[in-house]
């Protein structure tokens, strides 16, 4: 499975959503997030995966 540039993009916003999470919790909880989950459902999917910290389909080794 080929992953496009906007979903790749989104997977690493997810990552630093994640490591925002971790790094300042408080701030999470107040500000609801540094970033915003993509509409796309393609881009939302590879965000999510970012987010718990698991490959992207296209990622893992066969």
């Amino acid at each position: 499975m080929d992953i496009s540039d906007d979903e790749r993009k989104a997977y690493e916003n997810g990552q630093k959503e994640a490591e925002y999470i971790n790094e300042h919790p408080l701030g999470y909880l107040f500000t609801g997030g540094v970033a915003s989950r993509p509409e796309d459902p393609d881009e939302a999917a590879a965000y999510d995966k970012g987010l718990k910290g698991e490959q992207l389909d296209g990622d893992k080794k066969k």
